[in-house]
């Protein structure tokens, strides 16, 4: 484990050393902030923090070709911000995945639902698999 100052035109020359699996810089600027070189010459940002509960969590910032380092500071220290008051990034993150597209709940909660009273429901499926499935199905 390496702690340096990270700056974006050493960070642009970063190399793997051979033999190595990857290499992992810790930022001095920003507490937590990793930046992980692998021999592929792939560079991403990583934030390491703390939870209430004590347990330590890193969560994926973005590739350094699409972050610079300030960016990924900025980023990091948000992050700490949030830890700090209570939240926990990768728990909105859960929260967020298991919220159902809208083709998801129009097959399993709404056509159930109009089934049991609606007699027009076959309509409804008509005009929802023909012109809103089609848009918006992807949608959360």
């Amino acid at each position: 484990m390496s702690v340096k100052l990270l700056k974006q035109n050493e960070v642009n020359k970063m190399e793997c050393p051979k033999g190595k699996e990857k290499l992992k810089i810790h930022d001095q600027k920003c507490r937590g902030l990793i930046l992980e070189v692998r021999p592929t010459g792939i560079k991403t940002y990583f934030m390491r923090y703390k939870t209430l509960r004590g347990r330590y969590k890193q969560i994926k910032l973005g590739r350094a070709t699409d972050l610079s380092v300030n960016q990924a500071r900025k980023l990091g220290h948000k992050i700490l911000g949030d830890v700090a008051m209570g939240k926990d990034p990768q728990q909105e993150k859960k929260v967020l995945q298991n919220v159902p597209t809208f083709e998801e709940f129009v097959w399993h909660e709404y056509l159930p639902y109009i089934e049991s009273y609606k007699k027009s429901w076959k309509t409804d499926v008509i005009l929802l698999r023909n012109h809103l499935i089609p848009k918006f199905g992807g949608m959360l």
